[in-house]
């Protein structure tokens, strides 16, 4: 494929989806849905706060690793639970419900795990 088309990385060269009609067409045909001409992504999802008593219960979990290390951001956990996989864009896309990880641990700076709990 030309990879100019594609236009990845470039925020300047940014299309927007709308501008491919066929494509558009194909998309929803083929994933059963209907998206919007004006579609744009949500900014923030909502997201459930993890309780006290459970963050004292994963913290006690892995009380040997540096607090640091253990995350319950919800930007960690957002970032964990979304945008791996087509079907986390279908999710996306179809303001579904996204499950988010209780916390994210990450051992060494090219390591994370998620954890629920």
């Amino acid at each position: 494929m030309n990879k100019d088309w594609w236009k990845w990385g470039n925020n300047n060269e940014f299309r927007h989806l709308s501008e491919y009609p066929k494509m558009k067409k194909m998309l929803e045909d083929r994933w059963e849905i209907s998206l919007k001409e004006d579609f744009v992504p949500v900014k923030n999802f909502p997201v459930v706060e993890i309780s006290d008593k459970k963050k004292e219960e994963i913290k006690d979990i892995f009380a040997t690793i540096p607090s640091k290390k253990l995350s319950f951001k919800a930007a960690d956990r957002l970032s964990m639970a979304i945008g791996k996989s087509y079907f986390d864009a279908l999710r996306v896309l179809k303001y579904d419900n996204i499950v988010l990880p209780d916390a994210i641990l990450s051992p060494l700076p090219t390591m994370k795990w998620i954890i629920f709990f």
